[in-house]
């Protein structure tokens, strides 16, 4: 699935062309369109008029391509009706075919884009503080005594991390943490594979990765700020934050499309606070 958004005063025509050559129609807006291109590739163009909440337009186009079994590309061609600004953001969902490994499978955007603005809901909220995450531990030992890894590159972004900024130029993420190989409770219930559990002192753990590991360690930085200062706002402490992080081997403090403000410095935290309370 396709999902694409362009501004006002913009008016986009939008059509999809198969490996084959094969092109559908170039849909307008306002109109939702299915059918089969050449002889087994089905699609759906969804290309609503205006989307009431922001004011921009969005479209969506779902299809399923006959089984190919070499690459291939498809290309999505874009026509303008109206045009000011000239831009259109695409994201691309479900980038796994099925779980057949003799099918193709894997889906990627190649020609003409910028590979960033992937921070997705609900961290896109401009009041929400959205941690990415940053790589400290890149094995571990399971619970079968296994030696585990991960494709992760030590003391760097993590690649699961989304890359900002946001569509209309806002700076996520705002800061890093630890995100990757991370040492976590385990329910007795869960089927999580053994490669993924360790044990330590009689109990089972496991270990995953993600931003949602990673967000858990500024949750907790956040409540002993509010500990400190009850009466701090969302806006106040995201700042502290920010000041209290830094990209390693950067001198100057700069926003980062992957880095944010960078690696969250509890020390350099513990000093700003200490100062705010002195003042």
């Amino acid at each position: 699935m396709i999902n694409g958004w362009y501004q006002e005063p913009d008016e986009l025509e939008i059509a999809l062309r198969s490996p084959e050559g094969h092109e559908t129609a170039f849909f307008p807006l306002e109109s939702i369109q299915r059918g089969i291109l050449g002889s087994s590739d089905s699609y759906q163009f969804f290309l609503p008029k205006l989307l009431e909440s922001n004011g921009d337009h969005r479209f969506e186009i779902r299809f399923t391509p006959a089984l190919r079994m070499v690459t291939s590309t498809w290309t999505l061609l874009l026509r303008g009706k109206k045009v000011v600004n000239g831009h259109a953001d695409l994201w691309l969902y479900g980038n796994r075919r099925d779980n057949n490994p003799t099918h193709p499978s894997d889906l990627s955007i190649i020609d003409g884009v910028q590979d960033n603005t992937k921070v997705g809901e609900p961290a896109t909220a401009a009041n929400a503080i959205t941690v990415g995450s940053y790589t400290t531990r890149e094995s571990w030992q399971d619970i079968d005594g296994s030696s585990q890894s991960n494709d992760q590159l030590l003391h760097d972004v993590s690649t699961f991390s989304s890359e900002g900024p946001l569509r209309n130029g806002a700076e996520k993420p705002d800061v890093l943490a630890p995100g990757a190989v991370i040492v976590s409770a385990l329910s007795s219930d869960s089927s999580l594979p053994n490669k993924f559990k360790i044990q330590s002192n009689g109990s089972t753990y496991a270990v995953l990765q993600g931003t949602s590991m990673a967000t858990p360690f500024v949750t907790g930085l956040v409540a002993l700020i509010l500990e400190r200062n009850p009466n701090l706002n969302p806006a106040e402490i995201k700042q502290i934050l920010r000041n209290a992080s830094t990209i390693p081997g950067e001198v100057t403090r700069a926003f980062d499309a992957k880095w944010g403000y960078g690696l969250l410095d509890c020390a350099r935290l513990a000093n700003i606070l200490e100062s705010e309370c002195v003042n």
